[in-house]
């Protein structure tokens, strides 16, 4: 597989965790892990390929333990449809976050510039 330069991932306004209020730009791996966050949020896009683009783990919130391990390959394969993604590892565990069954979501991928990685609660 060819390296692709950084630069080659795109452009776009940082927003891993909300949008930028100062609209600032991300690069390069930064691009790919927002696009992978956005990859588990939701399970379609408009466009040619956008039906099952993705899958929204907010519908395994309150999912058993063996259903969240069953889902962990499921949510690997669904990162790496993203050609920049040449692995994904993902571990989904159960929690309770005030008082509400909550998911804490563990990211780590690699793409031909190195690896990132994020852990939400979903």
């Amino acid at each position: 597989m060819a390296r692709n330069a950084p630069s080659a991932y795109g452009r776009d306004i940082a927003c891993i965790s909300d949008a930028d209020a100062m609209f600032t730009a991300v690069t390069g791996i930064a691009v790919v892990a927002q696009s992978a966050l956005h990859r588990l949020l939701t399970d379609s896009v408009l466009g040619p390929g956008g039906d099952d683009w993705g899958f929204d783990v907010r519908r395994l919130l309150g999912g058993s333990t063996s259903r969240l391990a069953a889902m962990q390959p499921v949510l690997s394969e669904v990162l790496q449809r993203d050609e920049r993604i040449l692995t994904a590892d993902v571990t989904l565990t159960p929690t309770i976050a005030r008082g509400l069954a909550d998911v804490i979501l563990s990211v780590v991928c690699t793409t031909a510039e190195g690896p990132f990685s994020f852990v939400k609660s979903v």
